[in-house]
């Protein structure tokens, strides 16, 4: 098991200006992207740094939006054919606003996503404030609820414009109905997804872009890696040796000494630590050694390196 309850501060924070590590902001909304748990043997990951966002994502979501928009221009053309100018002015108003109330709630679904994300990995590794963090949780579930009403208002309201605004037969609009109540899926379980992947991915090649061009003219970037340690201790051999640390990328795990009932490691990462590199950390170990090796790792993930880059960005904003 392992002997440390709170990680120590990080040796030292230098920086490798051979590798990229994107900015804190650029971390954030890389945990509102989906998430895929890890659930092996010993090893239980939520998911924090990894974009599992699809293309069924986008798939979803750009023919949900179709849909809406040829339902909407039936409605639109319906409305534009009354002779009432009050009922052309809300069949006008129906389409812009019921459109703009999907993306509304679909953000308010979404909002709260990324620190969950954070929440729901941090409790893991600091069971010291399990309590409190369990309190944090449970506040901004408001945005997700008022989400997903908004969301359904919309399709009521769009409901009732096809039955004021057009002629089709009721069969017809039973179909349209459970078209909607897709798109309600839709709006609820992959919109957030789509663009929190999108906006994400913008954002981080953009950087990365901008740290391989001044990396190229041998300029400093604000996007150089940042290297961080932290010591662990524990009383289960990991089976390293001493002259071959494990290598996963740019990081490493190294073993430092033995003794009496206790064994000490060092972990050495530069830049980000994604999930993906602790799997292969993990790799030929046993469920025990699998146990401590991917807790200890996902507590430098969320402690020493995104939470240490929250606390570096308010202090550089102050």
């Amino acid at each position: 098991m392992n002997l440390e309850n709170q990680p120590t501060s990080p040796i030292r924070a230098t920086k490798d200006k051979t590798v990229f590590e994107p900015d804190y902001e650029t971390k954030q909304k890389w945990l509102s992207t989906r998430k895929i748990p890890h659930h092996a043997n010993s090893v239980h990951l939520p998911g924090f740094y990894q974009d599992k966002t699809s293309s069924v994502d986008g798939i979803l979501f750009w023919s949900a939006f179709m849909i809406e928009l040829l339902v909407s221009f039936f409605i639109l053309f319906g409305g534009l054919q009354k002779r009432d100018f009050i009922m052309k002015v809300f069949a006008v108003s129906d389409v812009i606003l019921l459109i703009s109330l999907d993306l509304i709630g679909a953000f308010l679904v979404h909002k709260m996503k990324g620190k969950y994300c954070f929440l729901d990995n941090k409790i893991l590794v600091d069971k010291s404030n399990s309590h409190a963090i369990s309190l944090q949780r449970k506040k901004g579930k408001g945005y997700a609820i008022v989400g997903v009403i908004v969301i359904i208002i919309s399709a009521i309201l769009k409901a009732v414009g096809v039955l004021l605004f057009t002629k089709i037969r009721m069969t017809v609009f039973v179909i349209l109905l459970i078209v909607y109540a897709f798109i309600v899926y839709v709006h609820i379980e992959h919109t957030g997804y789509y663009w929190a992947g999108k906006w994400f991915r913008k954002r981080f090649n953009k950087q990365r872009d901008e740290f391989a061009l001044a990396k190229e003219q041998n300029h400093h970037s604000d996007f150089e890696a940042e290297i961080r340690e932290h010591k662990i201790l524990t009383n289960v051999n990991l089976e390293i040796d001493l002259q071959n640390p494990i290598t996963v990328n740019n990081h490493k795990l190294l073993f430092l000494k033995e003794s009496p009932e206790k064994y000490d490691y060092k972990l050495i990462t530069t830049g980000v630590m994604e999930d993906a590199e602790i799997f292969i950390f993990v790799g030929g170990k046993t469920p025990e050694q699998q146990k401590v090796i991917s807790e200890e790792l996902l507590k430098h993930q969320v402690l020493f390196i995104h939470q240490r880059s929250a606390e570096i960005g308010a202090g550089q904003k102050k």
